[in-house]
């Protein structure tokens, strides 16, 4: 028994060869040469002696060693009890687990100790010998979350499972398109965009996962289409709103609006609020709360569901504004009237400026129905009175905007003096008259009892002046004696602006 021993040791040393830092034996085989990685997977390695105790490790790279359990069915019994190498035949059987193993193409290190005492052990490894294919397959529960999506939906989507790995392809089914698929770091999920078509069928469909080696994998009726919510209209009661303006109670119509979960209601430059969705899913109803600095137009109306699916409404809200100030307002006072003027604003907020109102009190003013005019008189003011002037612009969706000022002026008497001599040539030290009226330039009403100043100068001697009050019909008059060339100037200055006459 101990020769035969020593003659299969022999026997073995003359057929090894060194190979790097161990021994390898010449034309090893393993079979199958490709496994998937979808659980616990058997092959064989042949061509070399078995030896009563085998190990083998598979190794890549970058990635944990996966360790064998080998078995020899054809080895006869000395070999199975370790006492005769002789007996275990040319090949042994490995079983391997692969699920989830990294794919890629695995080193065959094999480890062979003779039976025995005394006995060293040999490595053999053969370099690349087994390919670990993708074999993606799919998490007994919920693997697919979520399963649903309406129509028009754009979601992202987890599949949990194992043995993914880059370059695995995802299909949703026929009216879907997936993007952006990203695997796990440990293969077990993957995540994808899957947007799904306005006009998907409804209804269920297969999802199957193909891996970069070619292996698939098919869950029957793994995801589901829903119908694609529907919106038709709005209260046009409350279909605009100003900025800053919070508009309640908008109840928009429609058809298969599923609420909770992801349910949304977008609007731009609007915030939505205390989104209600009716019981029969046709209809909505929301505060909106318009911003600030939302601009003026028409908004589309974009609800989501809560599968994902989608619905626009075109152009049924409106946010509108007044129009601007006038650019500018200029105000100037005559005898109990005021003339304003002002210039059209820089925009006419969200519709055409229909017309303008002057305020001068707070419960009077005027309106102005002809936006191309921009000047009134404002009749009836109190002389001596000072007054304030706002314009305000309006359109047709909001009325009136802001406005702009101009004052406070002051409304006064505007005098016209007259002036004329009895004659217009004298002998030097003859008497001549002089004499006017003084009126009112609005309505040319006399000034009866206003003094006025009549400075005579000769051009020869002192100038004089003298002081003549005004009779009933606001006619006054001086005599006065000629010197040579004698000038005569005529004044007035009363509480009104002043009136002369030379």
């Amino acid at each position: 028994m101990r020769t035969a021993r020593t003659a299969v040791v022999v026997t073995a040393a003359l057929v090894s060869l060194s190979l790097g830092g161990g021994t390898a034996h010449a034309a090893q085989t393993v079979a199958p040469t490709a496994l998937p990685n979808d659980g616990t997977k058997t092959f064989t390695i042949t061509g070399a002696p078995a030896k009563a105790t085998e190990a083998v490790v598979l190794k890549l790279v970058g990635h944990p060693d996966i360790s064998g359990t080998v078995s020899n069915p054809g080895a006869g019994a000395l070999c199975s009890l370790g006492v005769a190498d002789s007996d275990c035949g040319s090949s042994i059987t490995v079983s391997v687990n692969l699920l989830s193993a990294f794919p890629g193409r695995y080193d065959v290190v094999r480890t062979q100790t003779p039976a025995g005492l005394g006995g060293s052990a040999s490595t053999t490894t053969l370099p690349a010998a087994l390919a670990v294919l993708s074999q993606p397959l799919f998490a007994a529960s919920n693997p697919v979350v979520p399963a649903v999506r309406g129509q028009g939906a754009s979601s992202r989507i987890t599949v949990t499972g194992t043995g993914f790995a880059p370059g695995i392809v995802a299909s949703f089914g026929p009216g879907t398109t997936v993007s952006d698929l990203a695997v796990g770091a440990d293969g077990t999920s993957l995540t994808a965009n899957v947007a799904v078509g306005p006009d998907a069928v409804i209804g269920a469909r297969d999802v199957s996962l193909t891996s970069a080696d070619g292996l698939s994998k098919t869950l029957p009726a793994g995801f589901a289409v829903s119908a694609q919510p529907v919106l038709t209209g709005i209260d046009p009661a409350k279909s605009t709103g100003k900025a800053a303006e919070t508009v309640t109670g908008v109840r928009f119509t429609g058809d298969k609006l599923v609420g909770g979960g992801d349910f949304g209601l977008l609007i731009a430059g609007v915030d939505v609020k205390n989104v209600v969705v009716a019981p029969d899913g046709k209809s909505v109803t929301a505060d909106l709360a318009v911003k600030s600095t939302s601009a003026a137009g028409p908004r589309t109306v974009r609800v989501t569901n809560n599968d994902g699916g989608r619905a626009v409404l075109n152009d049924a809200f409106t946010v509108v504004a007044p129009p601007a100030a006038p650019a500018s307002v200029v105000a100037f006072p005559d005898d109990t009237v005021a003339y304003v003027t002002w210039t059209a604003p820089s925009t006419p907020g969200s519709g055409p400026v229909t017309g303008y109102r002057v305020t001068f009190l707070p419960e009077i003013s005027v309106d102005v129905t002809d936006p191309t005019k921009r000047a009134v008189a404002v009749p009836g003011l109190v002389n001596g009175k000072a007054y304030t002037f706002t314009v305000t612009a309006k359109n047709a969706e909001v009325g009136f905007g802001a406005g702009r000022a101009a004052g406070p002026v002051t409304p006064k008497y505007r005098t016209v003096l007259t002036s004329k001599a009895s004659r217009a040539t004298a002998v030097s030290g003859q008497s001549v008259t002089w004499s006017g009226v003084l009126t009112r330039r609005n309505g040319n009403l006399p000034i009866g009892g206003a003094p006025v100043n009549v400075v005579v100068r000769p051009q020869v001697g002192k100038a004089s002046t003298k002081a003549v009050t005004t009779d009933a019909q606001g006619r006054w008059s001086i005599a006065a004696t000629t010197v040579y060339t004698t000038a005569v100037t005529a004044s007035y200055a009363g509480s009104a602006l002043e009136a002369s006459v030379a």
